[in-house]
């Protein structure tokens, strides 16, 4: 079995909490409170500037071209295709890039883009892609398993950020990106799968707790 798909394996139970939380349910519905979503979008975006400095610190770590095309493809990705859905909420909202710059991460947004940022600025490129691989494949999982559940969900008043993720091309580049981190993965001593097993479900972990935060008394 190949590396990544035997990892998601072994990780599934916590993606399984992912889609089960009352945020992902409710969004599904389209009964997730207004400033509850709003909240998450302003986490979201504060979130993603982070994640965009772990591949630019992958691509400086990266020594050969391969490598540099593939994290700048999903660099790319994060900073015209998933912020351009955010701003749009955002503009939705009157906020603005300059106004999301002065707003405070949450302690769970924090300690999630801080582990992401010391694998990064710690380890190579295979512990890098684990490190940041559950936000991008997660989220296709668990956007995907609502869309096949939930058959009005077109009718959402959330569906922009729902298709972002669930759509044949975001589901294309998951695989082509699964594909690549295998191809870095699959030929690693025993030991070294281990430790990027435990940094992925760890990740995964931040993701599941990154739901979970927007019905936390902190959140609003």
């Amino acid at each position: 079995m190949a590396f990544i798909k035997q990892t998601i394996n072994e990780t599934m139970d916590v993606w399984e909490k992912c889609y089960k939380s009352d945020f992902v349910q409710e969004l599904a519905k389209g009964t997730l409170p207004f400033e509850k979503f709003k909240f998450y979008i302003i986490q979201d975006s504060i979130y993603l500037k982070q994640y965009a400095r772990v591949y630019a610190m992958a691509m400086y770590r990266s020594t050969t071209l391969k490598d540099l095309q593939v994290f700048y493809n999903i660099l790319s990705f994060v900073t015209d295709g998933e912020s351009a859905v955010r701003l749009n909420y955002l503009n939705q909202f009157g906020i603005t890039d300059d106004d999301i710059e002065l707003m405070q991460a949450t302690k769970v947004n924090r300690n999630y883009t801080d582990y992401m940022l010391s694998i990064a600025e710690n380890n190579d490129i295979p512990e890098i892609l684990m490190a940041v691989l559950p936000c991008m494949i997660g989220y296709c999982y668990v956007f995907t398993e609502v869309v096949k559940n939930h058959s009005n969900i077109k009718k959402s008043p959330y569906w922009a950020l729902i298709d972002d993720y669930a759509n044949d091309e975001y589901i294309k580049s998951c695989e082509f990106w699964a594909h690549y981190a295998d191809k870095k993965c699959d030929c690693l001593p025993v030991k070294r799968q281990e430790k990027l097993k435990e940094i992925f479900r760890q990740a995964s972990l931040h993701e599941l707790y990154f739901w979970e935060m927007v019905f936390e008394k902190e959140s609003v």
